[in-house]
């Protein structure tokens, strides 16, 4: 069954086949191992990142008001350098420039530091509540995102748990040691691969020594960098990713065994296919 959340008919170059419904593809603009996507929503139109790490859609401030995007309530986003105020908006409907709409209740919020941090103007986030419908494939190579509604994965791909956001089990390798453990899937993260604090520490301490800042929408924290020899996910092994070593960010919905996140530079040249209903992971 297609969720009442769809709009089907506002999504050009739609096609029925097969029994499912396919979305025409997407192109975006890649940036640092991110995807960016023209969206609308309202009478307001702006460039808008990709991230699945992002269990609510998110909208600037700014850009909500000239959409004329209502609030409904206040509220409290929780992540990467802390906590900041923010508010709930009434259900809107969100488009993706050439791809569907999908009416969400987005958070609002100030996005200007992370927009100065990536160097492009910032009109969102298209989170995980947006795509939950969907098996999307994200192509790290050109650029483009595509959209199938219901579950459409190979078999063999890899187990992934939802929560509010996916999550797959991965091996981290670093030198002679490794450490499995469940890891988000988060391509607005714009490190590699994003190590638990604890889960570094037990299995691979003292690892990383540069250290830097990393800016999330609540804030900055700080960051250990160094490099995994790889890192081995759904039959795949990713050599040399670089990492941050002492995340202090544990999401609400990670399981027992969170080990960290893998961003999108990890994917860097490749395909991947998100399969939310079917809860599956691969390369394409």
């Amino acid at each position: 069954m297609i969720s009442r959340r769809l709009l089907l008919a506002a999504a050009p170059g739609l096609a029925l086949a097969a029994g499912t419904v396919r979305v025409a593809e997407i192109r975006g603009e890649l940036k640092g191992g991110l995807l960016f996507l023209r969206a609308r929503i309202g009478p307001g139109e702006g460039l808008f990142l990709l991230d699945t790490g992002a269990p609510v859609t998110v909208l600037d401030r700014g850009f909500a008001g000239r959409a004329k995007v209502r609030e409904a309530r206040d509220e409290v986003i929780v992540g990467v350098g802390g906590a900041r105020i923010a508010a709930r908006a009434e259900a809107a409907e969100l488009t993706l420039e050439g791809g569907p709409a999908v009416r969400v209740e987005a958070s609002i919020t100030d996005l200007a530091a992370v927009a100065a941090r990536i160097g492009l103007p910032l009109a969102g986030i298209v989170g995980s509540d947006f795509l939950s419908d969907f098996t999307a494939t994200f192509d790290y190579g050109r650029g483009t995102l595509s959209l199938a509604i219901g579950p459409a994965s190979s078999p063999s791909a890899a187990p992934m748990r939802f929560g509010r956001t996916p999550y797959v089990r991965a091996t981290a390798v670093l030198g002679a040691k490794s450490a499995s453990g469940e890891f988000q899937i988060d391509t607005g993260a714009n490190t590699a691969v994003v190590l638990w604090k604890p889960f570094a520490e037990r299995h691979f301490p003292g690892a990383g020594a540069a250290s830097g800042a990393v800016q999330g929408v609540a804030g900055v924290s700080q960051a250990r960098i160094g490099r995994l020899t790889a890192l081995e996910v759904a039959g795949q092994r990713l050599a040399g990713l670089s990492a941050n070593f002492a995340d202090e960010v544990r999401p609400d919905d990670a399981g027992r065994d969170h080990a960290g996140v893998i961003g999108g530079p990890a994917f860097s040249g490749r395909r991947i296919i998100i399969d939310y209903p079917g809860q599956r992971f691969s390369f394409a």
